[in-house]
């Protein structure tokens, strides 16, 4: 599985009761780009599905998942994966929630990071 250099932003936020300043990202929204987060519930790792590649085109998460791995569990994503930040694993275990549609940014607010790009096989 490759890495994909996305531009998102970072919002430190209350993700969860008693867990505040929480580093959440999620994908700017920007020209043509149509990225969704995703992240695998067992070990916290997020990836990015690209819904601009014609393989996704008319698929489910469940179904560009398919038989792939997650690189640093190695649990089946099928099984595991979730939207992001709609679903964020905690350390302590628990699964918390960020809603980005209540954040303000502009353009000089955001990064660039590398995220696994799920493609399906």
């Amino acid at each position: 599985m490759k890495k994909k250099s996305i531009r998102c932003y970072k919002e430190y936020a209350n993700v969860y009761p008693g867990v505040y300043n929480y580093l959440v990202y999620f994908p700017t929204r920007e020209g043509w780009s149509s990225f969704t987060f995703v992240t695998c519930l067992n070990c916290g790792e997020i990836f990015v599905i690209d819904w601009e590649n014609p393989v996704t085109n008319g698929m489910s998460i469940t179904e560009i998942a398919g038989n792939l791995s997650c690189p640093t569990c190695t649990l089946p994503l099928r099984n595991t994966l979730k939207k992001y930040p709609e679903y964020i694993k905690l350390p302590n275990g628990k699964i918390g929630n960020f809603n980005p549609s209540n954040f303000t940014s502009s353009d000089d607010e955001s990064l660039i990071l590398d995220f696994y790009e799920i493609i399906p096989t």
